[in-house]
This record gives structure tokens, C-alpha cells and sequence, in this order.
């Protein structure tokens, strides 16, 4: 009977959602964390099933919790099905715009455009080049309409992140290849960019620092306005939402930031992403909380959930309850009175009570970040690091070139230092 009872249960349940859990408890999962477990999934209709390594038993059962043995190091699958099946789920992931939201989420998947590959006769290689050539000049004039666009609503330096988008599409080896592939492989020149492009985003996804990994997005960014633009098809208007939501997605391009309206996104959450993302970048100078490296939320909400996001802790709260949204509230309140608490104190000189001044400067990784270390009082800059130069490349920054950069940071913090990591 209770086996039908399960089945039955099972046939009729509406919703379904499965999360993987190690346990660091250093005594594992013992009595007193079972019960407050077997307690908490006690509040739910929905049915909670608690596995490990394929021995599955029921997670309102304190008898089969601690049948599982599970020690310190084990990994348990929680599945849960039935009609509240995904409500109080929590996503842990990394804030990176201050702030909290909630409301109804509008999911985006990623839909990329088809690429066909076609052979060209010797013949047709010109007519190649012809386009190649039309559709970079196009992608540049979006790049730079968009980056106007950008400095009259937020400022020049969450423009200049466009920079790297700029010098991706004239960049001679990157086209130079592209050219050379097209007389030796007689393709058509969408296919050879995309397969270039592609190779040079990948080569940056391999890279361990995550600083640098995060320009691969940038070289994806543009290579999708430029096969779009060789295919005759109008940029995508992205996220015309007709009213306030939050915006979950795997990833979100600089050029996909850009173009929201801030009035109908209330919160970003993505699957992928940092801080050092030029995406993160602009989510925080247009005041959108964001939280990113949420892994699979995609894959777990569908448009229309009610979330709470908090872009300070990077958490995302599913079906947040009246009593969690009257705690975030109070949270969001606490917060602003501390930041308005430490404003007075900008001015503040930090000394000692025996008279010692100190120092305090801040790191930044990117020239745009001077604007925060001028806001927040910092005298001079501790660390500069100085990786981004090396982005969206493939020949080594100029002397010169890096002359010019360090020296408009420099003359933005003087009289105070600036200390430059290379």
C-alpha cells in the first residue's frame, strides 16, 4: 500500500528539482543535523528523497537518514517532487552589484545563430573578402553607437569597456587568419571567422585566471555581431521586456548589459560570470543587484517564479516567504544606513588614538576602478594590476601603449602613489 501511496504521489507531482550536497560536517550527518533536517522537510507536502551512492530513503524519516551513514565527505543527492517541490530552494553563488530584489523572473537561453558551411570556388574568395570586410565595418559602427550610448547614460569609463570590443574587431591577426583560411580552405567566410574566433575564446577559457577567462566572452560578444552582420540580420534586441523582472541567463555579454532597459531589470542572475566581468562591470554602475556563478539556474527555474536575489551575499531565494521578504527588507535597511555612516566618515583622516597615521589604499584591476577608489576616500592605490592590457589580443601591448595607460591612472590618484603590479 504505502508503495502505491509513493507511486501515485510520484504520477501526480507537479513539480520536480534534485540538488547535490557534501557533507563538511567533520561528524557527518549524526542525529542532531538528521532531526533538524527530517524536521525542515516535515513543513513541506512535497516528498524528499535524501540518496547516497544509489541507497535511497525517505528525508522525513530520522530512522533512514541515519541508515545512510553518511560521513564527513559524502555527497547527497536531495530530490524532492510534489507540488511545493521548489519552494525555500536557495542558489549560492557570487555577488557582484550590491543590492537586493525580488520578483518574477524572465529566463533567457542561450540561442545562437546557425552557422552553414559551404564550399566557394577560387572565383568567389574576393566576393568573400567584400563582405568580411562590410560586416566588420558594420560591427564597429554598432560598437561605437552602442558606446556612445553608454557614456551619455552612465559615463565614459563603463564606456571604454567597449575598447575591447573595438580593438577585437580590428585586429590584424585575427583578420589576417581569417583572410589566409579563405584562400586555402574555400569556405564560406562565416564559417572560417566563427572557427578562428572561436579557437582564440577557447585558448582564453583555458587560462586559470579567472580575470582572463572572462575575456573570452568579449571575443564571443563580437563574434556574434559579426556573423549576424555577414547574414544580413539586424542586431538582436535583447530583453525587451514590456515589464519588471529579474533576469536570470547562462552569461550576459557586455553588449547584452547594455542594451536592458533599467527600469524592467530588476536583478541579474547568471549561471556564469565574475567580478572582473565587463558585464558585472556595467550591472554595477546601472545600480542592478547581480549575482553570478549560480551554475545551473537556468536549468532549475522557469519564467514567472517569484525570487528574491541578494547581489551583496550572492544568493538567489526561491519563492521567498512574507517573513524572508520582511527580513531582507530589514537587511536592506541596516545596509543603507552603514553605507550613509561611512560616507560621513570619507573625509575622515585614519589615525591612530596615539597619533600614527595609516595608510589606506586600494587595489584595482581596472582603470574604470579609479573612480570607486575617488568616491570611497582611499589614498592612492596599494595594487594595480595591470592583466587587462593582455586582453582581447594576440600581440603584446606597446610600450607606449602602456605608458599612456598607467599614466592617465596615475595623474587621476596623484598627489597620492599608485603601486603597479606587471
Amino acid at each position: 500500500m504505502a508503495l502505491l501511496y509513493r507511486r501515485a504521489n510520484r504520477a501526480a507531482a507537479v513539480e520536480k528539482i534534485e540538488k547535490e550536497i557534501p557533507i563538511v560536517n567533520r561528524l557527518g550527518l549524526h542525529a542532531r543535523p538528521a532531526a533538524m533536517f527530517v524536521r525542515i522537510a516535515s513543513r513541506y507536502r512535497s516528498e524528499i528523497w535524501v540518496s547516497k551512492e544509489g541507497e535511497e530513503v525517505n528525508g522525513k524519516s530520522i530512522m533512514g537518514l541515519m541508515m545512510l551513514a553518511a560521513g564527513q565527505g559524502s555527497k547527497l543527492c536531495i530530490r524532492c517532487e510534489g507540488p511545493n517541490a521548489l519552494k525555500k530552494i536557495r542558489f549560492e553563488g557570487a555577488g557582484v552589484s550590491p543590492g537586493i530584489a525580488h520578483g518574477k523572473i524572465h529566463v533567457v537561453r542561450d540561442e545562437l545563430d546557425e552557422v552553414v558551411r559551404y564550399r566557394i570556388a577560387p572565383s568567389q574568395v574576393a566576393d568573400e573578402i567584400s563582405r568580411f570586410e562590410a560586416a566588420l565595418i558594420q560591427t564597429r559602427m554598432q560598437i561605437l553607437e552602442m558606446q556612445q550610448r553608454i557614456a551619455e547614460s552612465i559615463g565614459a569609463k563603463d564606456a571604454a569597456i567597449f575598447d575591447a570590443h573595438l580593438l577585437v574587431v580590428e585586429d590584424r591577426t585575427l583578420i589576417d587568419e581569417v583572410l589566409r583560411k579563405l584562400e586555402t580552405d574555400l569556405c564560406n567566410v562565416e564559417w572560417i571567422f566563427q572557427e578562428v574566433a572561436t579557437r582564440y575564446a577557447e585558448t582564453l577559457n583555458k587560462i586559470d585566471d579567472p580575470y582572463l577567462r572572462e575575456r573570452a566572452l568579449d571575443i564571443q560578444d563580437v563574434t556574434k555581431r559579426v556573423i549576424r552582420n555577414l547574414q544580413g540580420k539586424a542586431p538582436k534586441t535583447f530583453l525587451a521586456l514590456t515589464e519588471p523582472h529579474i533576469l536570470v541567463a547562462h552569461n550576459l555579454t557586455p553588449s547584452d548589459t547594455a542594451s536592458m532597459n533599467r527600469a524592467n531589470v530588476l536583478g541579474i542572475a547568471t549561471d556564469l560570470g565574475s567580478r572582473t566581468s565587463h558585464a558585472a562591470i556595467l550591472a554595477r554602475s546601472l545600480g542592478i543587484p547581480a549575482v553570478v556563478g549560480l551554475h545551473d539556474i537556468t536549468a532549475k527555474l522557469e519564467t514567472g517564479q517569484h525570487v528574491l536575489l541578494d547581489g551583496s551575499d550572492g544568493c538567489v531565494i526561491v519563492a521567498p516567504t512574507p517573513e524572508t521578504l520582511a527580513r531582507y527588507a530589514e537587511i536592506e535597511s541596516r545596509r543603507a544606513k552603514v553605507v550613509a555612516r561611512l560616507k560621513e566618515l570619507r573625509e575622515t583622516t585614519s589615525t591612530t588614538r596615539d597619533g600614527h597615521h595609516i595608510v589606506l589604499s586600494a587595489n584595482i584591476e581596472l582603470p574604470e576602478d579609479v573612480e570607486a577608489v575617488e568616491a570611497n576616500g582611499a589614498e592612492g592605490i596599494g595594487l594595480y594590476r595591470t592583466e587587462f592590457l593582455y586582453l582581447n589580443r594576440t600581440t603584446l601591448p606597446t610600450e607606449d601603449e602602456q605608458y599612456e595607460t598607467y599614466r592617465k591612472v596615475a595623474e587621476r590618484v596623484r598627489p597620492n602613489p599608485l603601486i603597479i603590479r606587471t
